[in-house]
């Protein structure tokens, strides 16, 4: 997997918790057994995203909060976009680079976005 479908995996999970009253650990299995094709490598790196997101939460809620200025809501892909940006501290480059639309990858930054990154 590309560091952009992991993360969009990882976006895909943190969504489904956020549908539902199921735990986390419960629904990121699910989402493994359903997508066998997953190795056991990028499972880690996906599943180290998620819990670094639900680990962190009320601290990149403010910082989506901060950076948008209520013209971002505090969804799983902010979140994501925070986490990577703060707690991975990974480059504004690489992020961009994930958030390119590809295929399995997770659609263009929008500007507000560009602007939390």
């Amino acid at each position: 997997m590309t560091p952009g479908a992991r993360i969009a995996a990882a976006i895909d999970i943190l969504d489904a918790i956020e549908a539902g009253p199921r735990p986390a650990d419960d629904v990121a299995a699910g989402y493994f057994r359903k997508h066998r094709y997953i190795g056991s490598k990028d499972r880690a790196q996906v599943a180290r995203h998620v819990y670094t997101v639900l680990r962190h939460r009320a601290a990149l809620d403010w910082w989506v909060e901060r950076a948008g200025r209520n013209n971002i809501a505090a969804s799983a892909r902010a979140r994501m976009i925070a986490a990577l940006a703060v707690a991975e501290n990974e480059k504004a480059g690489q992020i961009t680079a994930s958030f390119d639309g590809g295929r399995f990858r997770p659609a263009a930054l929008a500007p507000v976005e560009d602007r939390l990154v």
